[in-house]
């Protein structure tokens, strides 16, 4: 195969590079997909034609503009989960999600410790793999993740509770300093215990629009302190148009996801155990569509 598509790359190729240095090109080889400015194409002259190249694989390259195809590619994100063998791991991935909010609602007290740690950062790997794959592979189904033992899922744990700790730090302070703890005292000598209140719900409310993208920062940089604001801010402006239908659409899910488990409260305890299974699994598929938006998000900008 590899003469068929060493001969294919000039027919794909367009034009040489214009002069306007922002414009960038994406490859067409589905296996490379990368983007690269006029600057670093490689360049064949064939004939009195000068041909654009990839770098990096020789195939072709289309300009490439940030944010082509997003809006597009939103309605496949609710699709993807049940794509291929995605579906399988919904319903095989739902009974450990069922039995965690079981045992947390039942007071065990192993599932507060270890078992709350791997399922947290097991999951967190999968949320991570869906990101990466969709940012590097777009069409690859979702799998689960390659675990290379505890430590690895200790760590991933630590980054995605690490970036939450973080980005709703100020709003966990802001409780301190107006509740009736330790600090409370002096938190009133600084501010009425309603204005604590108000400041809580301002600063959640900023981390709730902040923390996607501080997921995205970790998932991409495998560093809970990527979610930080010099690496954040400067994302969530270059892709706002595209960012706040993303955020819209996660806090909806998120309201929906709150509001089923609140009624399942009103449910006989008997019921309450069959009912938790489909939300559960409600709740997975959530947060597999959350990961493969942010990835878009990622590809096409």
């Amino acid at each position: 195969t590899e003469p068929i598509q060493e001969a294919a790359a000039p027919i794909a190729a367009t034009a040489a590079p214009p002069s306007d240095p922002k414009q960038r090109y994406r490859c067409n080889n589905e296996s490379c997909g990368a983007v690269w400015s006029g600057n670093e194409l490689k360049t064949v002259q064939a004939g009195p034609t000068t041909l654009r190249l990839c770098p990096k694989c020789e195939m072709g390259v289309l300009p490439f503009t940030p944010g082509h195809g997003f809006w597009i590619k939103i309605p496949g994100a609710f699709a993807y989960p049940f794509i291929g063998s995605g579906k399988w791991i919904l319903v095989l991935g739902t009974p450990l999600l069922t039995f965690l909010e079981f045992a947390q609602k039942a007071g065990i007290g192993f599932a507060v410790g270890a078992a709350n740690i791997f399922v947290f950062g097991f999951f967190g790997m999968l949320l991570i793999d869906v990101v990466r794959r969709t940012c590097q592979k777009e069409g690859e189904q979702l799998s689960w993740p390659e675990v290379g033992g505890w430590d690895e899922v200790v760590g991933v744990a630590r980054q995605v509770l690490g970036s939450g700790l973080l980005v709703f730090a100020p709003a966990i302070i802001c409780v301190l300093l107006g509740g009736t703890g330790l600090l409370s005292e002096y938190g009133a000598s600084l501010l009425e215990p309603e204005g604590w209140h108000t400041l809580t719900m301002v600063c959640a409310l900023v981390g709730v629009f902040y923390y996607p993208m501080g997921f995205l920062s970790v998932a991409m940089f495998n560093n809970a302190f990527a979610a930080n604001p010099l690496v954040v801010f400067p994302a969530i402006l270059r892709t706002l148009l595209h960012y706040l239908p993303v955020t819209f659409l996660l806090v909806g899910m998120w309201l929906v996801r709150s509001i089923l488990t609140a009624l399942l409260l009103v449910l006989p305890f008997g019921l309450r155990i069959v009912a938790l299974i489909p939300v559960e699994f409600f709740t997975f598929y959530t947060l597999v569509v959350s990961a493969r938006l942010l990835g878009l998000l990622y590809l096409t900008n």
